[in-house]
């Protein structure tokens, strides 16, 4: 579906968001950058601390640490104050408070350290400034004044620059920030310039430092005034983005290099030197123009909506519109719109109070405002406006006013308003619901028609040269955005102005304006002529001159075809209300026929529907008792408000010939939902009344089929009452027992006590909603046997078991086959057995592998290290040479827990399956470093041993191959239960294979021969470069075999 213009407009701003956010971190990081770098400028050998605006300290150094003792914790989350003990009688809050105040201070403080020795020292503390430009942190340097000879402050500062020096090349030389030194007495003297602020200018490192003086072209914005009248040109482009930079530099090609600029101060043997910080903002000052035009576009677009914003206090009678909610309610720009009352005036009489009442009700609660109300303008039209707004809270959660838009919804309402006449043109009937689903599809249709037109969206510049082209215009017009950019508009299409208009006029018009609207005639790209509503606006910028053109044209060519489509729906649907199967009827509160279609007219005899018009049941060519009965039907129908669906009647005409009739009746209402009369609907069902005879005689064809089958069939209730049993049943019971089953009687009478407690149990299982089959042999004379088997079924009414229907049937030759299949598996076993008997001494020489490679190798070492030990008469470093040795012995540990792991995980016996696959993943993964992602759902129950063991196997070797061989950085583990089964899938995300291409080794063939032993299957999906799934499906269905094996014991004796 095409995107609406407000959905193309949502769009924008998100991307104008994203790229204001990037454009703020960038700036963050920039300036934090700038700021740690004077923090690392200035810091010097002398021990230093920071402590925030709550004179807590941040952080301390290693030289204030040995020159105070103590270790960090000592101070840092202290105040200063309560850190050091000071002895000097000036108030430490005051010395704080004026270090804030004078930007900086130094200041001597007599102390005493950790050790309780006396000190004298020299603050020097800097105010470190947020990216906001507030004090958030001081930096405080230490200089001990208690030894005999102190360097003087040139001596300490020559110190800091040679300490720093090669820090200082290292960081600075290629910094994001562009960084100069120069003499403050001569700033166009520079000292140093970094890598940074070259590339940026265009001059090398010796165009600064000669005597070309290239910091003559950096210019502050706060000193614009300044350039002379002949450099207009530049002036007027700088002073349009002067409050978002501080300086900016005219560079070797001539461009604009705009940045902000941080200066620090600093002496250095006698002279004064000034180090400036550039951050390149040009990125900025570009966004800034794509905030401009979209603010421009997203104003114009908000008038081709006709969208407006509000802000209206209520209680204050305050409120300020903007220009487009001006337009909407058609009030003139120059009067200046302050108290709320307008907004009260202009709403229609009839919705005044529900509007007052909502605004109340919103204050009250406390929630945003959502409602539709209709306006008077002055020239006493209608407008339908939507008022969408937020309510804003102040600090004591006090409804301060509204905040949202207004929208003008009078054309879409008045299409909604003629679609939904159009709709109730149509009567739906429940008998005609097919042919009522294609006229709602095609309603539906049309709605959608009307009401999604994609407009033609069209930014043009003020050469009227085509910027941007939206979809709405490639499928008005045919062309597509990269065929357009760059040409003129008027080459594309040519356009012809309905009315008086000329393009003279137009052009006229919307320059002094800055707005037209007219209908236009144009053709596509293919040459179909086409109607268009046009919108066109001008776009300024920020110093109000013209910068290009949006044009929003509807194209309104089909919505004149709809409207003629629409008529010939309208006499289409009377055609099919006519042609509906069936009777329609509609009848009055009198119950007098007010409107039928042409069935029913040619059912009753006559010409046309006005010779029925008017008439009750009494005055139609029907029976006196049929006209009785749906007189009063009809007339309940009134009376309740309610509907009546299928009532089956006989109608009997007055030549004695009998109809039936399905008949509905419901209440008939008007569109404003008040009670108007009865909606009637009658359907023959004469033959669907034969059809369900026919029905009746193949249920006594099939309990002839049942009585005459030789299995046993019988049915008994919950509490063991015969409901239903077949005649071979009854037979069998008679003559194996003497004893006649009777309806009503109860089972448990007539069977031996030895089998009535089985019985019971049997019963009482199949009641619980379960299946259940039984196979019994019988010893026969003659050494001969047969085999019989009980099905026993629950019967379920309405979601509840009933009752029990039981079959018994004659198995022996079945169980013949059986036997003979039993001894096939048996043989397949046995292929089985040896297989795991092949794999158990598999194992084996695996783990003595593992042992000698392993295990082994350690030892080796460990004894050589050791014999080293007894050989040395004195050790250099003992303690090295002990390390070592509890290493080698920390390995063989590690080796032997990791092969025990692998033989038999404590975790699988102790706490189940899923702990024991979740402790192989982690463990798995610690070793190798690989990302092992699980998702394991699995009850708390345990499962059989072999079960979770095979399992377990599974896993552990799918992830031992996919760590070996896939080259894979991801393996995701999924374990879980569904439908009585265990699913484990394996994924990496490795080189893959063709798993066709691979013969299945022993490995493979291990996967799968214990799956299958297990009952289950194991897939492997694997293709090249797309690395490799295993699934594994085990059943174990427990539940189900313990109640199996309780049955098998209660049938023993059955």
């Amino acid at each position: 579906m095409k995107c609406t213009m407000e959905e193309a407009n949502s769009k924008e701003l998100t991307a104008l968001k994203q790229q204001l956010d990037e454009e703020r971190s960038r700036r963050l990081r920039a300036e934090q950058n700038l700021y740690y770098t004077n923090l690392m400028l200035n810091l010097s050998c002398c021990p230093m601390m920071t402590i925030d605006r709550n004179q807590r300290i941040t952080y301390t150094n290693n030289a204030f640490l040995k020159l105070f003792g103590g270790n960090r914790t000592h101070y840092v989350g202290k105040t200063f104050k309560e850190a050091i003990r000071w002895e000097s009688a000036e108030d430490i809050d005051t010395i704080i408070e004026s270090i804030y105040a004078e930007n900086g201070r130094k200041v001597h403080l007599k102390c005493l350290n950790a050790e309780q020795e006396r000190l004298l020292v020299q603050l020097d503390a800097q105010v470190l400034l947020s990216p906001k430009g507030t004090p958030f942190q001081l930096v405080i340097n230490f200089i001990d004044k208690s030894k005999d000879l102190q360097p003087s402050d040139s001596q300490w500062l020559e110190l800091i620059l040679k300490e720093s020096e090669a820090r200082f090349e290292k960081v600075f030389y290629q910094s994001p920030m562009g960084i100069v030194i120069v003499e403050q007495a001569n700033p166009s003297k520079v000292r140093y310039v970094n890598q940074t602020f070259c590339n940026w200018t265009g001059y090398t490192q010796e165009d600064f430092l000669g005597e070309k003086q290239v910091m003559r072209y950096v210019k502050l914005s706060k000193e614009l005034e300044k350039i002379s009248e002949a450099d207009f040109p530049l002036k007027k482009q700088v002073s349009r983005y002067k409050h978002l930079f501080d300086a900016f530099f005219i560079r070797k090609n001539g461009s604009l290099l705009y940045t902000d600029l941080k200066i620090n101060e600093l002496e250095y043997d006698g002279t004064a030197y000034q180090v400036q910080y550039f951050l390149n903002v040009n990125e900025r000052i570009k966004a800034a123009d794509i905030i401009t035009q979209c603010q421009n576009l997203l104003k114009t677009t908000q008038e081709d909506a006709k969208i407006g914003s509000i802000d209206v206090d209520f209680s204050n009678n305050q409120m300020s519109w903007s220009e487009q909610t001006f337009y909407i309610f058609e009030i003139p720009l120059h009067n200046k719109i302050t108290h709320s009352k307008i907004f009260f005036e202009r709403i229609y009489s009839e919705d005044v109070e529900r509007v007052r009442s909502e605004i109340d009700k919103a204050i009250a609660q406390k929630t945003d405002l959502d409602l539709t109300y209709r306006i008077l303008t002055p020239e006493q039209e209608i407008k339908y406006i939507r008022f969408n707004a937020k309510l804003v809270h102040n600090i004591e959660n006090q409804s301060l006013r509204f905040e949202g838009t207004v929208q003008d919804l009078t054309e879409k309402i008045k299409l909604e308003h003629e679609i939904k006449l159009l709709k109730e043109s149509v009567l739906i009937t429940k008998q005609s619901e097919n042919i009522n689903k294609e006229l709602e599809n095609k309603a539906e249709y049309q709605q959608i028609l009307l009401q999604n037109i994609s407009d033609a969206i069209i930014y043009l510049d003020k050469n009227w040269e085509v910027q941007d082209w939206n979809e709405g215009a490639t499928d008005i017009y045919g062309w597509e955005k990269s065929e357009v950019l760059g040409k003129q508009v008027d080459k594309l299409f040519a356009t012809n102005y309905l009315g008086n208009y000329t393009p003279e006029i137009v052009v006229r018009d919307l320059l002094r304006n800055g707005k037209w609207k007219g209908q236009v005639k144009q053709k596509t790209r293919f040459g179909k002529e086409i109607t268009v509503q046009a919108f066109y606006r001008v776009i300024l910028n920020a110093e109000n001159e013209i910068i290009g053109f949006v044009l929003c044209n509807k194209n309104m060519t089909e919505f004149l075809q709809v409207q003629e489509q629409a008529h010939k729906w309208e006499l289409t649907l009377q055609l099919i209300f006519d042609n509906i199967p069936g009777w329609i009827i509609l009848q009055d509160k009198n119950l007098n026929i007010m409107g039928c279609n042409k069935n029913f007219v040619n059912a009753m005899g006559e010409q046309n529907q006005s010779e029925l018009i008017g008439k009750g049941y009494n005055d139609l060519p029907v029976s006196a008792e049929f006209a009785q009965q749906s007189y009063q039907s009809s007339l309940t129908v009134l009376k309740e408000n309610k509907p009546l669906y299928h009532i089956t009647e006989p109608l009997i005409s007055k030549n004695g010939k009998t109809y039936w009739l399905d008949t509905t009746k419901v209440p008939l209402r008007d569109t404003n939902g008040e009670l108007m009369g009865v909606l009637v609907t009658a359907e023959d069902v004469t033959s669907k009344r034969a059809i369900e005879e026919q029905l009746k005689e193949k249920q006594a064809n099939l309990t002839s089929i049942i009585e005459n089958t030789d299995d046993l069939i019988w049915y008994v209730d919950k509490d063991h009452i015969f409901k239903a049993f077949n005649t071979v049943m009854y037979e069998k019971i008679k003559g194996a027992f003497g004893i006649k089953i009777q309806y009503g009687k109860n089972a448990m009478e007539i069977l031996p006590e030895e089998y009535k407690v089985q019985w019971r149990q049997i019963h009482e299982y199949v009641m619980k909603g379960k299946k259940l089959v039984i196979e019994r042999k019988i010893d026969l004379p003659q050494n001969k046997e047969m085999w019989i088997e009980f099905s026993c079924n629950p019967v379920i009414n309405d979601n509840e078991v009933t009752g029990a229907c039981y079959i018994a049937r004659d198995i022996t030759e079945r169980k013949e086959n059986e036997k003979l299949l039993m001894e096939n598996q048996l043989q397949q076993e046995k292929i089985r057995s040896l297989a795991i008997i092949q794999g158990q001494e598999d194992e084996r020489r695996r783990v003595a592998m593992e042992l000698h490679d392993g295990v082994g190798q350690i030892l080796t070492a460990l004894q050589m290290q050791v014999n080293y030990l007894k050989m040395q008469e004195h050790l250099p470093s003992p303690e090295i040479e002990l390390k070592q040795t509890a290493q080698l012995v920390d390995s063989a540990k590690q080796e032997v827990r990791r092969i025990s792991y692998n033989l038999m995980p404590s975790v699988l016996n102790d706490f189940g399956l899923a702990d024991a696959v979740q402790n192989l993943c982690s463990v798995m993964s610690q070793n190798t470093h690989i990302e092992i992602d699980t998702d394991i759902d699995l009850s708390s129950k345990r499962f059989a041993p072999q079960v979770e063991i095979g399992v377990f196997r599974i896993a552990q070797e799918v992830i031992n191959n996919a760590l070996k061989y896939s080259e894979a950085d991801t393996i995701k583990v999924q374990l879980y239960e569904e439908d009585n089964q265990i699913h484990l899938e394996i994924a990496d995300n490795g080189k893959g294979f063709d798993a066709n291409e691979i013969t299945r080794g022993n490995g493979l063939a291990n996967l799968s021969q214990r799956a299958n032993l297990l009952n289950g299957t194991l897939t492997i999906d694997a293709n090249v470069g797309l690395g490799c799934k295993v699934t594994a499906v085990i059943p174990y269905e427990l539940a189900e075999v313990e109640i199996m094996d309780e049955v098998a014991d209660v049938s023993e004796q059955y």
